[in-house]
């Protein structure tokens, strides 16, 4: 299986299909930064995540938060399935209108009963908000920036609202200026992942204490500080190897990796591949 990538590269999210490739490959587990979306338009087959495993089928709609682990591992050659990612800094910064942590519980306080895929009940409103984003992504008409926005966030109320994925927590209000703070340091880390990086600066960055910060961090982005630097800069290995001729310790280094060995081992747990099975497979 291989992601067709939307050229759309500047968007906030991602909206893509996965579909069996030309060799007919199964993808490897993979994890992210983002809250990914995947609804079945048709085939069959079976995903596997780190504490779950479910057979798929046409109108199924699964989900997976920041940091889960998951892959395809059987489909049909059929197999159509419209995937969106975004990253939760999406919904709780922005100057789009609106933006609320709350939404975003059902994937950042999870309770036992969230296991990816939504019930036949829940699936049909959530698939078709989804396919709703791809359409006003194709159109393009007035304020589809806003539209799409407007219908990922009635898309996380529904699944708060309805499907009992999160835990009961008594919420406190997000402070704007934590946020605020939080959105700069990841915008630090993203600028400089060729860099060697330390949570102190981080922090500093965020004009946090260091223990503060990463409480901060997992909490309205579902994921540690390193996991999502690891992440980020494997996302940027996975850019550069197939334009580049270089050796791999050079990628390495240009993704902020101090050495061949800490990058593979690091793109192994990422992707579920190493660098050179990407290679033969781009």
């Amino acid at each position: 299986m291989k992601k067709k990538l939307n050229l759309k590269a500047m968007l906030p999210f991602k909206i893509f299909h996965i579909t069996p490739d030309e060799h007919n490959l199964i993808t490897g587990a993979h994890n992210h930064t983002s809250i990914e979306f995947m609804c079945v338009l048709s085939g069959k087959g079976r995903i596997e995540g780190a504490d779950s495993s479910h057979n798929f089928a046409p109108g199924e709609v699964f989900a997976y938060g920041p940091g889960e682990s998951h892959r395809i591992t059987k489909y049909s050659l059929d197999t159509d399935i419209l995937c969106l990612d975004f990253e939760p800094h999406y919904i709780w910064f922005g100057s789009s209108g609106f933006s609320d942590t709350r939404l975003l519980e059902s994937f950042l306080n999870t309770s036992p009963k969230y296991k990816n895929k939504l019930s036949s009940a829940h699936s049909a409103y959530v698939y078709n908000n989804i396919c709703m984003c791809e359409e006003e992504l194709i159109n393009m008409e007035d304020e589809y920036l806003a539209a799409i926005k407007l219908k990922i966030a009635d898309t996380l109320l529904y699944i708060l609202r309805n499907c009992g994925f999160t835990k009961p927590r008594r919420m406190s209000a997000s402070r704007s200026y934590n946020l605020e703070s939080l959105k700069k340091s990841m915008d630090y880390i993203d600028a400089n992942l060729q860099e060697e990086l330390d949570l102190d600066k981080l922090a500093e960055e965020a004009n946090m204490s260091r223990s503060y910060f990463c409480t901060v961090f997992k909490r309205y982005n579902g994921i540690k500080p390193w996991d999502y630097i690891t992440i980020k800069r494997i996302d940027k290995a996975l850019g550069l190897i197939p334009l580049s001729g270089e050796k791999k310790l050079n990628i390495a280094l240009d993704c902020g990796f101090n050495n061949t060995a800490n990058f593979y081992r690091a793109f192994k747990k990422i992707t579920g591949k190493t660098p050179g099975d990407y290679i033969n497979n781009a």
